[in-house]
């Protein structure tokens, strides 16, 4: 399966698409829109588009309640696959190309199918420690180094740029000496920098809040404010830099905890290539970096999810498989017979293989499901043909490869009808071109190709397994019948 490539779902072209648009803190909103209209602009150059909508100072999300005046959300819609010659990738490669162009904004270009409606990241390292800058010089090396990686698309890291702030430290031995405390000081700043509610302005039967707030040349200025006077419960005018030390800094916007430790995490996109090989060269490339003391690094998201479900989808092949065999056993009476049967299956995997690399698709969740599937359906070939081949030997005595021989022609035909209905049943879904349509089609690819080549194999390779059995077993027989100690083997034919 190298050649074929393995993700977790298959990477559908839905033609809906969403572009997070990020400046710097505190970007006006005039300059937020001048540059959403540009990236607008660029998604209408595009002659796939159909339709979009955009929403200013979003905070990121359109349904958020948050006010961002440093972001903006698109969200389109491209014409449907049939009136395109081009996927939704390579139009929004094109778009992204033409974004970069744009100085000083974080532009994120996102193709919505079903891996997106399941909140899973293609990729994701999470890195956890204790020291919030080793993290974040670490984190930034890791993204860097997964940019480098081909296919890889939109990297970045959880930590965002921080907000301005203000930071008033209190010296409490001054404040105590004029008779202030934190509360009074507090409540003095509140009322300068944001206001407070005083009174109401009743007119026409309406309420106005009248709201008492600092000029705006005080409350913007970090010296306008040290010089502000207090009055104190003494009478006595105190200037807040005496009592107060001010000072201007930044914030982290969230901080993110895993075990009591924080986390950075790193995510990233995929474009043009299978999530399996890109997680493949990620791993490559981070296998030489030095991990700091203390920090910790793993990969979740989608290929997390992806290793778990294969893990669960090949035990439950393993049980079909099992019980397969067992049913068989039952029904033949022995061993050896559906053990011959069970050469039917090794050849599926191959099928499966070949076509998944002929329609260009992946081993992903729906197509193993589809391997799953195969384990009970490609051996009723094998059933029809070891079965008559017996019936042939029991009935009218004939040797084996007399009743292999004549077994074959026979059961040529309701062996080719049998497969050939079931795969041109497959064909309208293996070749769907609607949008969403990848995800059937992977499934049905591996059932047709896999049920395709089985039935082409077993047709000479189930005999060929047959007669060497069935030579092996009257060798073991001579040879015991020589050394007169020929007994009945229990549960063998």
């Amino acid at each position: 399966m190298a050649l074929v490539g393995m993700e977790f779902l298959p990477k559908q072209d839905t033609g809906q698409y969403t572009i997070n648009i990020t400046l710097p803190n505190g970007t006006a909103v005039r300059e937020t829109q001048r540059v959403t209209d540009l990236v607008v602009k660029y998604i209408q150059e595009a002659p796939e588009h159909e339709w979009c909508l955009y929403a200013v100072g979003t905070g990121g999300n359109v349904m958020s309640s948050t006010a961002s005046s440093e972001s903006a959300i698109v969200m389109g819609q491209l014409v449907s696959k049939a009136k395109r010659t081009r996927s939704i990738d390579e139009v929004l490669d094109e778009i992204r190309k033409k974004c970069n162009s744009i100085p000083g904004a974080k532009i994120e270009i996102l193709g919505t199918d079903m891996s997106m409606i399941t909140s899973l990241t293609p990729i994701q390292i999470n890195i956890t420690g204790d020291n919030l800058d080793v993290l974040t010089a670490f984190a930034d090396t890791v993204a860097e180094k997964v940019k480098a990686v081909e296919g890889v698309r939109e990297v970045k890291t959880s930590l965002e740029d921080g907000r301005p702030e203000l930071v008033i430290k209190i010296n409490r031995e001054k404040a105590a000496h004029y008779g202030l405390n934190s509360t009074q000081l507090s409540s003095f700043l509140s009322t300068s920098i944001s206001g407070t509610t005083a009174t109401k302005y009743r007119k026409a039967g309406e309420e106005v809040d009248v709201r008492v707030i600092l000029d705006e040349r005080y409350r913007s200025n970090l010296n306008e404010l040290a010089a502000l006077t207090i009055v104190s419960p003494t009478g006595a005018l105190v200037p807040l830099s005496d009592i107060a030390t001010l000072s201007q800094t930044t914030g982290p916007t969230q901080i993110v905890r895993e075990n009591q430790s924080r986390q950075v995490t790193v995510t990233g996109q995929i474009s043009g290539r299978d999530l399996a090989s890109v997680i493949r060269d990620i791993q490559a490339s981070l296998s030489g970096l030095s991990i700091p003391y203390g920090v910790q690094m793993e990969y979740s998201g989608a290929n997390e999810e992806m290793i778990e479900a294969f893990q669960d989808l090949a035990l439950a092949l393993i049980l079909a498989i099992l019980l397969v065999y067992m049913i068989l056993a039952a029904q033949f009476e022995g061993l050896w017979t559906p053990f011959i049967i069970m050469f039917a299956l090794p050849p599926t995997l191959i099928g499966v293989a070949f076509s998944l690399f002929f329609m260009g698709q992946t081993l992903n969740v729906p197509s193993f499901i589809g391997v799953i599937m195969l384990a009970g359906i490609v051996v009723n070939n094998a059933i029809v043909l070891v079965d008559y081949i017996n019936t042939l030997r029991e009935r009218d005595g004939m040797s084996c490869i007399d009743a292999v021989l004549k077994a074959g022609p026979i059961r040529l035909r309701p062996i080719l009808m049998t497969t050939l209905t079931t795969v041109l049943a497959l064909i309208p879904t293996m070749f769907a071109t609607g949008e969403g349509a990848e995800l059937s089609a992977s499934m049905a690819s591996a059932v047709a190709g896999g049920l395709t080549f089985s039935t082409l194999i077993t047709l000479v390779l189930v005999p060929c397994v047959y007669i060497l059995f069935d030579n092996a077993r009257m060798r073991f027989r001579r040879r015991r019948r020589q050394e007169g100690t020929e007994k009945p083997l229990a549960g063998v034919e």
